[in-house]
């Protein structure tokens, strides 16, 4: 999974890597970054990928509008409205939950986390080490294409895909993963 995006400067890069392994993924899209960047969200449903909301500005414990916002947007500029929400920094709680829910959203989580959002410029030997020491069946991967410096997620992500793809990984969205159906209004 990728969070924060899109962005001009990550997003096209990550998408290009993923194309070039034949994966596909979800993207938890940050709200504020959509306008001026609606086709690169077309782009990425017309490759197969997933969106998702990640709120509106990232807050802890964003507000119903936060969340409402973003699908709102998403969806008028795919006319897709994504059924899959994480929070920023992963801090949930029963009301954030409820309100997901309450917009018919499932609040996802992750098991293995690249640290790429969390240090400048961190290396893309950390990254790669991060995401293929901690990999298990049915993991869920955290990765960026959002704000900040994320030059190591890029030189590390078509290598952590050939390990994974070595070690007879399937990369898929994660409504895949999760067996969800897909559902139609």
């Amino acid at each position: 999974t990728f969070d924060g995006g899109p962005t001009d400067r990550y997003t096209g890069p990550v998408l290009a890597r993923l194309r070039e392994a034949h994966v596909h993924v979800t993207f938890f899209i940050r709200g504020q970054f959509i306008d001026g960047r609606r086709a690169r969200l077309r782009q990425e449903l017309r490759e197969g990928h997933e969106l998702a909301n990640h709120s509106y500005s990232h807050p802890y414990y964003p507000d119903t509008h936060e969340l409402w916002r973003t699908n709102h947007l998403i969806r008028g500029a795919t006319g897709y409205t994504p059924c899959l929400f994480r929070a920023p920094y992963g801090a949930v709680n029963g009301a954030l939950l409820d309100r997901a829910r309450h917009l018919g959203m499932l609040t996802i989580g992750w098991d293995v986390d690249s640290w790429d959002s969390l240090y400048d410029n961190l290396s893309a030997s950390t990254i790669y080490k991060r995401v293929v020491h901690g990999v298990r069946p049915g993991s869920i991967i955290l990765m960026h294409d959002g704000e900040g410096s994320h030059p190591g997620t890029l030189r590390a992500l078509a290598p952590i895909l050939r390990n994974l793809h070595r070690r007879h990984y399937k990369v898929v969205p994660v409504s895949q993963l999760l067996h969800l159906r897909a559902r139609t209004a």
